[in-house]
């Protein structure tokens, strides 16, 4: 297992969920579909033909002030050559300093604003309530993850972000000791939530949290997390992360989350998308 990750600093937190952030990126380097860079100046991701922002993205900027500008054009011709839109992902530390006012001057706008947070997993507010008839599996095998995982499940054929990412998870395998758990969440015999966990920089984080829309507001989403977690401190780690949508943000506000920082989504404007 990788170091545990046990200092609970305002600042520190904010590092290492920013780190553990940009590894969740680089996963999809298995994923023969995704071209991943990793370099001092960036991570840069695309999939050529498969549009989203998640695998057609720019994170960890380190730019030089005087190249910027010239690094920025060229990284959009990179995705428009792909067939894709581009998008950038600024957290804490990313530089130039101005590189906000460099994305907007490019013809980018800011399309979204994620919270980062963190929890010492020893404060985790445990008193969650679930439905009767409510039970939680861990996920050991692809074929259980492509029949009962409520997202996945329910992909086409055709390639997509769904298949790559299931790619990506085959890729790490389904056992105990991978990097990446999964669970399944099931009410009265039918699968209603998932979630994902992926263990790197020495702390545990909260992914593809999904509950199905009638099975909401019960209190499954918090379990499910909940879960999660304590495995995860069973394994011995400290520190929880996790990216949240709005919906999910008061429900990780009750577990005991604290927001570390705020990620910013550039892209194109809509009505060139």
């Amino acid at each position: 297992m990788t170091d545990v990750f046990d200092d609970l600093s305002a600042d520190a937190l904010s590092r290492v969920s920013a780190e553990h952030y940009f590894n969740s990126f680089m996963c999809f380097s298995v994923v023969p579909a995704v071209e991943v860079h990793e370099g001092e100046d960036m991570i840069r991701l695309a999939s050529p033909g498969i549009p989203n922002e998640l695998t057609n993205t720019v994170l960890r900027c380190h730019l030089s002030p005087d190249r910027a500008d010239a690094v920025i054009h060229m990284t959009h011709e990179y995705f428009y050559d792909r067939d894709v839109i581009p998008s950038w992902q600024i957290c804490p530390g990313g530089l130039p300093a101005d590189l906000e006012e460099r994305l907007i001057k490019s013809g980018l706008t800011l399309s979204a604003e994620q919270p980062s947070m963190c929890i010492d997993l020893d404060k985790l507010n445990e008193e969650i309530i679930t439905p009767a008839g409510f039970r939680m599996q861990r996920v050991t095998s692809a074929e259980t993850m492509i029949e009962k995982h409520i997202w996945l499940s329910r992909l086409s054929e055709e390639r997509s972000l769904g298949t790559l990412i299931m790619e990506m998870f085959s890729a790490y395998g389904f056992d105990e000791e991978s990097n990446w758990q999964h669970y399944i969440g099931v009410l009265n015999e039918r699968p209603v939530s998932c979630v994902s966990v992926f263990y790197s920089a020495g702390v545990a984080g909260i992914y593809v949290l999904v509950t199905l829309p009638e099975a909401r507001r019960q209190g499954i989403g918090s379990a499910m997390t909940l879960r999660a977690l304590l495995d995860a401190r069973e394994r011995g780690y400290r520190v929880g992360v996790l990216q949240s949508t709005e919906m999910g943000y008061n429900v990780y506000r009750k577990l005991g989350f604290e927001t570390c920082f705020k990620i910013k989504t550039y892209a194109p404007p809509e009505s060139e998308k």
